[in-house]
């Protein structure tokens, strides 16, 4: 599976999730500037070589970045949970960090990192 072909299973995995989508304003490669919150923002993607013998086994992170302007964690840590549950089969989570923006107090942001094998 190429990286492209795993970005848009994600997103069309995440968008397409009912529960998601009706709890978060949108999933965004880019925010628009006035984006309501919660969302969604497919973040950094991390491929490392293969360590089997033959190098057969890609391994490769996604970041998925949760936004909310809420006062408090309760919106990430849904949202998380919604995340988690509409993930396609072959993403497996592997962390998530949530902490408050240091450039805008007002927002709190979670970071979910996702791991997945392409062989």
């Amino acid at each position: 599976m190429s990286l492209l072909d795993l970005h848009q299973s994600l997103y069309s995995a995440l968008t397409g999730d009912v529960s998601l989508m009706g709890s978060c304003k949108g999933v965004y490669d880019v925010p628009p500037v006035d984006a309501a919150s919660p969302y969604v923002v497919v973040g950094d993607t991390h491929a490392v070589e293969g360590r089997l013998l033959d190098n057969s086994e890609d391994k490769v992170f996604v970041r998925l970045h949760i936004w909310s302007d809420y006062k408090g964690r309760k919106e990430i840590l849904e949202a998380a949970a919604l995340v988690r549950a509409a993930l396609p089969e072959a993403l497996l989570f592997e962390d998530l960090e949530v902490l408050r923006d240091a450039d805008e107090p007002q927002w709190w942001h979670g970071i979910m990192t996702l791991r997945t094998y392409d062989r």
